[in-house]
């Protein structure tokens, strides 16, 4: 059960910063358990979403729990990561359409390097894996004037 605990956590996160965050809220998450002797569960439950509560709630012991957020850290910091320059903020849905394909691609999770560039008119460009990708509206304007 721990691995598919720990699979659904980092099949949760899309981008480098959702991962960094998260470990750092497991790393404050396991100091406060630590240091309190109130409920392990109780302290989840008031620091953590409900979708991640509900998540975690099944974790049969603090021992485990435990377990879960070190192996966490440990995996979400080995992830590929891709390099996103998009010209606008983008939305959940759109960064996750994005890691779904670029994780399709690529064969393995990928998780998104997010950088919201003022240099780009429109569109994004994707660096991954040695390949860049540019579908910012500057180079379609550029390609439709040669």
């Amino acid at each position: 059960m721990p691995d598919e605990i720990l699979k659904t956590l980092l099949e949760k996160i899309i981008t480098k910063n959702e991962a960094l965050e998260l470990a750092e809220k497991f790393d404050l998450l396991k100091k406060k358990i630590f240091s309190s002797r109130a409920d392990w569960k109780e302290s989840l439950k008031s620091q953590l979403g409900e979708d991640l509560y509900a998540v975690l709630s099944a974790v049969p012991g603090q021992k485990e729990l435990f377990d879960i957020f070190e192996k966490f850290t440990k995996e979400a910091a080995s992830l590929d990561t891709a390099r996103l320059d998009i010209a606008f903020d983008p939305t959940y849905e759109f960064l996750s359409k994005i890691s779904e394909w670029i994780s399709r691609e690529a064969g393995h999770k990928v998780i998104l390097d997010i950088n919201v560039s003022k240099k780009l008119i429109g569109g994004l460009q994707v660096s991954f894996g040695g390949h860049f990708t540019d579908a910012s509206l500057e180079k379609k304007i550029k390609d439709s004037l040669r």
